[in-house]
């Protein structure tokens, strides 16, 4: 924008005004500065119109001065939320009065005009860009870069697929930032609104990191241990000597066995086995030392020596006797193998091994619960195992001969865990009821099979609800007063089970029996309610009939007493009389 000084005067007053119905409530041509982009948001309102009033150069008489003028447009109302544009006027002429005498100044303005028919309507918002890293590590925050372009834009949220809230905002650009907690690919999405509620969508992933897993460092095996190491301690020359031997190791390399005299050792990686050797010289007193020495892949070794005496034969004028050759036999043969299905954990299991070889040799027993195998050199053999777990266990046969042939048998044996025990109830009730007319006489049973087996009765308790019903007409024998007296009791008998009830009964039954509340109101009394502790000849009772197997009875009775005193007629309707028993047992 910028300002020029015709240096002319204006002998005429202007006014600027914008007439909208009867109130001027707004300026139609709006005084914009020029940094003002070529349009403007708006609104119009078709069916008003406005008059705008401005002032314009004139020159009478070869001068410059401000005159007055007016125009007609279409209603407009420059408005930042309208859907609707309107066209600016770029560097137009406007003037005013300077205020000093009639000087005219010349004022350069962009203005919005109103336009000749509706607006433009503003375009759906534009995501110009949504980025975001392509990877971060787990618990990393990402930060997101947003850019939108729309002239009437309204607001935009982003939401994650981990389930948390969104993040929102109204600012065509942001750098809203989010933290994943799980590894894997993630999709956030953008969605960018305008005031008329249309929307746009963007995605983008991020992958989320996990730190590999470190691999952890096997343990060290165990040191390399002979076990089994057995040879005959004498033999004759030109007989074959031979050494069995067993090697315990997680992580053996290999073993030698040398055989104490000048011939070569002989060395291996099975963990057990059988060799052979000849010596070529004997002795009546200086045995061979043999030594079996294994080693490990750690260094680590384990040896163990024998001593084998090797006798001169007698001399004999006939040649030597050449040793005799073993027979070539077939594989051994397991014909029985036998151990029950079924075991308790704790519980020794006996298994049952018989083989058939012309060259037998051993066999061994492996556990599928990581025990020590087992391991005779008897063709017929009983031997047993004791398990510490329950569940299906596998047990494998292996039998062997003098030239190595091995024949594999195997059994399932299913353990069972200890039973758990059932834990008794502590309390149990019984009810019975009893609804009929006065003189009744009620049988409760407390049943032997509601007590659990093992349990002991240590307290019980009875709780009754009782109600009654009674009418009666009388006829008093003269004016000088009546009394009536009714009462309806219940007592329980045996006598000494439960104790007394507190209340003093105006006729006592007998001093044997255990009394309940009595009813002394005529008409239709409401449940009362009492309770009474068991005492120890009842506990004694029922817990001697569950010995026994039977069951506890208690009686009940109710009576009907009555007094009239100067009555000389008078009659009782029949009477009713209702009760409810609960008997609680409680146990040790």
């Amino acid at each position: 924008m910028h300002l020029s000084h015709m240096g002319r005067t204006a002998r005429r007053t202007a006014s600027l005004a914008v007439i909208f119905g009867a109130a001027v409530v707004a300026v139609c041509a709006i005084h914009a500065t020029a940094a003002l982009a070529a349009q403007c948001a708006c609104r119009q309102i078709p069916e008003h119109s406005c008059t705008v009033t401005y002032l314009e150069s004139i020159e009478p008489n070869g001068r410059m001065s401000c005159g007055e003028k007016s125009r007609m447009c279409t209603g407009c109302i420059c408005d930042p939320t309208g859907p609707m544009t309107c066209e600016l006027e770029l560097d137009q002429p406007r003037y005013e009065f300077t205020g000093e005498g009639s000087d005219c100044v010349e004022l350069r303005r962009d203005i919005a005009q109103c336009p000749a028919s509706r607006g433009v309507e503003c375009a759906g918002p534009k995501i110009e860009k949504f980025e975001a890293p392509s990877a971060v590590d787990l618990g990393a925050a990402i930060s997101f870069s947003v850019d939108i372009v729309s002239s009437c834009f309204s607001s935009w949220s982003l939401t994650f697929d981990d389930g948390t809230a969104p993040a929102t905002g109204t600012g065509l650009v942001a750098a809203p930032t989010h933290t994943f907690y799980s590894c894997g690919d993630h999709v956030s999405r953008l969605t960018a609104v305008d005031k008329h509620g249309r929307a746009v969508d963007a995605e983008v992933a991020v992958e989320v990191q996990c730190a590999p897993t470190a691999t952890p460092t096997p343990a060290p095996c165990a040191p390399p241990q002979i076990t089994g190491f057995e040879v005959d301690a004498q033999t004759l020359l030109g007989s074959s000597t031979e050494f069995a031997f067993e090697i315990s190791s997680e992580c053996m390399s290999d073993w030698e066995l040398q055989f104490g005299d000048t011939s070569a050792a002989t060395t291996g990686t099975q963990m057990q086995g059988l060799e052979r050797h000849t010596y070529a010289t004997c002795s009546e007193t200086t045995p061979f030392v043999a030594t079996l020495t294994v080693s490990d892949t750690e260094g680590r070794t384990d040896t163990r020596t024998a001593q084998i005496l090797v006798r001169c034969p007698a001399p004999t004028a006939a040649p030597p006797t050449a040793p005799p050759v073993r027979p070539i036999c077939g594989p051994p043969e397991i014909t029985t193998f036998t151990a029950p299905t079924h075991a308790q954990m704790g519980q020794s299991v006996p298994f049952q091994i018989a083989i058939e070889s012309g060259c037998f040799e051993h066999w061994t027993l492996h556990f599928s619960d990581g025990s020590t195998s087992l391991r005779g050199v008897q063709q017929t053999a009983t031997t047993e195992h004791t398990y510490v777990d329950c569940g299906i266990q596998r047990v494998e046969l292996v039998a062997q001969d003098q030239l190595m042939q091995t024949m594999t048998s195997f059994v399932e044996i299913d353990i069972a865990c200890p039973a758990t025990a059932t834990p008794l109830p502590k309390v149990v009730e019984t009810e019975c009821y009893i609804d009929d007319n006065v003189g009744w006489t009620l049988e409760c049973v407390v049943p032997a099979a509601l007590i659990p087996d093992g349990a002991t009765v240590t307290s019980a308790y009875m709780i009754t609800e009782q109600t009654d019903n009674i009418t009666f007409w009388l006829l008093p024998a003269g004016y000088r007063g009546y009394t009536v007296t009714y009462q309806t009791t219940t007592s329980i008998q045996p006598a000494g089970w439960f104790e007394k009830h507190p209340w003093m009964p105006e006729f006592s039954l007998s001093a044997s029996q255990s009394d309940l509340e009595p009813f002394v109101v005529s008409g239709s009394n409401d449940v009362q309610v009492s309770q009474v502790a068991a005492l120890q000849p009842f506990l004694n009772e029922v817990n001697r009939n569950k010995r026994l197997n039977e069951d506890t009875v208690i009686t009940f009775k109710t009576n009907r007493l009555t007094s009239v005193r100067r009555i000389r007629k008078s009659k009782l309707e029949p009477l009713t009389s209702a009760m409810r028993v609960a008997v609680v047992l409680n146990f040790d």
